[in-house]
């Protein structure tokens, strides 16, 4: 039988630092080890798994994140806005996310039939029948993830996504070695990747629902949860527009071979400046909900997290953007040189998303379920028609950077819309300690690329990360101390930071 699950009840002002504390330092664990993990199959699978085979797994996956998108993801998450005391009825979400995601599954292998049609996306059709197999996995794995953020079990939900990364990693790598190209791609993400928390609903929690496994919902009963979760499911449908018209458009128009060399730029932004956003939305937002009712509390919480995204995503993008071809040759080898064009513009996209989903974080917490739609909308509006160009032949490097400028775009649009719920000096308490950092950090860079010229790649790269960061934080510690003791003040080993940097502990 199911048990009931109980979020913590309202934490004094310094109980709260220790949960987000505790989810920052299990969070950064996680994403260190998955960074690890990636990174390691990574040096292996770009060197035996050719690009055309990398686009084919992006032709299927393309559609599976198109799909995600109507998943029961959204509805689950209403568990996280709940308030203090309000217990969620887990049976009831059972039966609606069984129906939604075995529906999913149907859905992803009638495409799949109609690939098998099209000669060329046939290559990519026994990719999508098996990565259909996700869609039912996903059940399981999402509800024990949701489980746990209500809890606010920051250890075993990190945990558990560690030792997904690590089963989709093994068996990428496994498979990639015996020379299934796509395929391993394919089944390490979509099937090996989805079993570990899986396994720890049913065989650990032994999580089993009220009575029968499946019974047709009782749709009325769930009528919150389903205006929230269909207001998910907008936003990620509008979120996977891109996406979705390049699985349809990009095959036919640039091929595989150059749908790779994107996916390895988007990707060397998003296993590295991405990680640190992770690990902060990860963290914070299941709480910043609860505290929507206190106005003058919520805007604190909201620029700090504000402040605190801009301040990870602005140096990363620009760190990423200038040693991006260091990074590449020392993680893809110089196999993946065609890609460094596309390293700019991923970076700064990346920063344009970053953002931008800060800012619907903050309009989300809130409840405003319309203007996230709206924002939403705007973003897809800006983005995905850029994918049309390449019909009349726009290039591969052309594409990526209009796509960058459409979501840098969208992030000031996010983030003028959440500007509402911040504090009236929102504009430079939250984007300015970004830019210097960046600037500072982009300063040490310059000053050394001529000096180091000579030295090898991974030699330079080791260096040149040291003196962005050591100037990233010194800028702060001249221009913004305030900033480092509100951050760093709340992590666990950010005081032993502050000291060195000759700050006092913070009081906050």
């Amino acid at each position: 039988m199911s048990e009931p699950v109980r979020g913590p009840s309202l934490t004094p002002r310094s109980a709260r630092r220790a949960v987000v504390s505790r989810g920052v330092t299990w969070n950064l664990i996680s994403e260190v080890a998955q960074i690890v993990f990636n990174f390691a199959a990574m040096l292996l699978l770009v060197r035996i798994i050719p690009p055309a085979e990398y686009g084919k797994a992006t032709a299927a996956t393309s559609v599976l994140v198109l799909l995600t998108a109507f998943s029961a993801a959204g509805l689950l998450s209403h568990v996280l806005q709940l308030h203090d005391g309000e217990d969620p009825d887990w049976t009831l979400h059972w039966h609606a996310a069984l129906v939604i995601q075995g529906s999913l599954f149907l859905v992803a292998n009638l495409i799949a039939g109609v690939y098998w049609l099209l000669p060329a996306y046939r290559p990519a059709a026994p990719l999508l029948h098996i990565g259909s197999i996700g869609c039912l996995l996903n059940l399981p794995h999402l509800f024990a993830y949701q489980l746990l953020q209500r809890e606010l079990d920051f250890r075993t939900s990190r945990l558990g996504l560690v030792l997904c990364s690590l089963a989709n990693t093994t068996t990428t790598v496994a498979l990639g070695l015996a020379g299934f190209g796509a395929y391993a791609i394919v089944i390490g993400a979509q099937v090996a990747g989805l079993l570990p928390l899986t396994i720890w609903l049913f065989a650990i929690r032994r999580w089993r629902p009220d009575g029968a496994w499946f019974v047709w919902p009782e749709w009325t009963r769930h009528a919150e949860s389903l205006r929230f979760g269909g207001q998910q499911m907008s936003l990620a449908f509008l979120a996977t527009a891109r996406g979705s018209l390049e699985a349809a458009v990009l095959p036919g128009t640039i091929g595989f071979g150059a749908i790779g060399l994107l996916g390895r730029a988007v990707g060397l932004q998003a296993q590295t400046a991405g990680r640190a956003g992770n690990i902060l939305r990860d963290t914070v937002y299941p709480l910043l909900p609860r505290s929507a009712g206190d106005p003058p509390t919520f805007a604190r919480h909201t620029t700090l997290f504000a402040q605190a995204t801009l301040l990870a995503a602005a140096p990363a993008a620009i760190l990423v953007g200038m040693l991006g071809p260091h990074l590449s040759r020392v993680l893809y080898g110089a196999k993946w040189i065609a890609a460094d064009p596309l390293i700019w513009p991923a970076a700064l996209a990346g920063l344009g998303l970053a953002t931008f989903q800060g800012g619907m974080l903050v309009v989300q917490a809130a409840s405003r379920l319309r203007a996230t739609l709206l924002i939403a909308a705007a973003e897809a509006a800006l983005a995905a028609p850029i994918v049309l160009l390449t019909l009349g032949g726009a290039t591969l490097e052309r594409y990526a950077w209009l796509v960058a400028f459409a979501e840098l775009a969208a992030g000031l649009i996010a983030l003028l819309a959440a500007s509402r719920h911040l504090t009236r000096d929102w504009a430079w308490s939250v984007l300015a300690p970004g830019g210097v950092a960046a600037a500072a950090g982009a300063s040490a860079i310059f000053a050394l690329r001529t000096p180091l010229g000579a030295m090898r790649p991974g030699a330079q790269l080791a260096i040149m990360l040291i003196a962005f960061l050591a100037a990233a934080l010194v800028g702060l510690r001249v221009g913004f101390p305030s900033v480092l003791l509100g951050t760093l003040g709340r992590l666990r080993g950010g005081q032993t930071l502050l000291g060195w940097l000759g700050l006092r502990q913070s009081r906050i």
